[in-house]
């Protein structure tokens, strides 16, 4: 994952407890007997599915099982905390024991998912989302970046890339690039793709919902069982309508002409999607365009991008470099991409 080898350090001390010698009862010894082994066992998970498992997952940019922890906290009594790598953008996360985690990448963010237990409540940290362009993560050519709040709490968890006219002429030229294949391509290809993109989202909805859940102040419940079941069968929509285009039969509806009607993609579609349902509308902009052989940029609101950056990197895994390309920013970015030369429709 480019982040360097972490290292974990056990802590069996409480916050605030000082180690201090004492007799223990036959009691007190069990207790303690099982915490360590609960602990050693947490500790023992953890390395073992990093060395089954390995990295193969990070190159697609979904959750690495290569990284994943387990915190176990019984009594108060254990906590892990990683402490990455020198080189790491990530600062030094602790567990606590009523939390459990994994560190992960997607849509170009490195993050930890940690559900507290106690709470019912689950926390998404972040750094840095990025533009997602021509298959890979890419920053603004500015360097700028702008703060996204969780607004249940109104606190930064991450920052997201502040494209310009510079990049949204990359992301342009990109699609324009992929269209000269995906152009091509039959009705059943593109079904085909949508079809796996809509299984991909279904099987790693509870990630999507998580980071929607943080990004737009959203129930997780709600969000799970209002948009997700909902943006699949979308998804699903418009891959069979890849292949059901109608159109009247060429004949001679004016006396000495013959009229025929053909169904061609246009070429690179600019979108633009609010802040209100970002998984969703992004779906409503994407699929039909991309069905009909068309490629996208799509600018996701400058508040809520999160889940729209980790939809392109999931896609990717089924669609030729370019075809669809996410690219962050304000009115500012908005205002570049529907002015630009090479796309042929805008959708707003």
């Amino acid at each position: 994952m480019g982040y360097g080898s972490p290292s974990w350090k056990l802590d069996a001390t409480p916050p605030g407890i000082e180690r201090t010698a004492r007799s223990y009862s036959t009691f007190d010894a069990v207790v303690l007997a099982s915490t360590v082994a609960i602990s050693v066992s947490a500790i023992a998970l953890a390395f073992a599915v990093n060395r089954s498992i390995g990295t193969g997952l990070d190159g697609v940019g979904m959750f690495a099982p290569s990284d994943w922890a387990v915190a176990s906290g019984v009594g108060g009594w254990a906590s892990i905390s990683r402490v990455d790598s020198p080189g790491s953008p990530v600062a030094r996360q602790p567990y606590q024991p009523d939390q459990w985690g994994r560190w992960g990448n997607i849509g170009g963010v490195r993050r930890l998912v940690a559900n507290r237990v106690a709470m019912g409540k689950a926390s998404l940290m972040t750094d840095t989302i990025r533009n997602f362009i021509g298959g890979q993560q890419v920053d603004a050519a500015s360097g700028e970046t702008t703060d996204l709040v969780d607004p249940c709490t109104g606190d930064v968890f991450a920052s997201a890339v502040r494209s310009g006219v510079d990049d949204v002429d990359r992301a342009a030229r990109a699609a324009a690039d992929a269209f000269a294949q995906w152009g091509r391509t039959t009705p059943s290809e593109r079904q085909a793709a949508l079809l796996k993109i809509a299984d991909a989202i279904e099987s790693r909805a509870a990630e999507f919902v998580a980071a929607e859940s943080r990004n737009t102040g959203k129930p997780v419940e709600l969000t799970m069982s209002e948009e997700i079941g909902p943006m699949v069968d979308q998804i699903r929509f418009f891959a069979g309508a890849a292949r059901t285009g109608a159109v009247p039969a060429t004949g001679e509806y004016l006396s000495g002409h013959t009229s025929s009607i053909r169904r061609e993609p246009i070429g690179v579609v600019a979108q633009v999607a609010p802040w209100n349902y970002p998984m969703m509308m992004a779906v409503w902009k994407w699929a039909p365009a991309l069905a009909a052989g068309n490629t996208v940029v799509l600018k996701p609101s400058d508040t809520t991008p999160v889940t729209t950056v980790m939809m392109a990197e999931l896609m990717n895994e089924f669609l030729p470099d370019g075809v669809f390309n996410v690219i962050c920013g304000d009115r500012d970015t908005g205002r570049a991409l529907v002015a630009h030369e090479i796309p042929q429709l805008v959708s707003i």
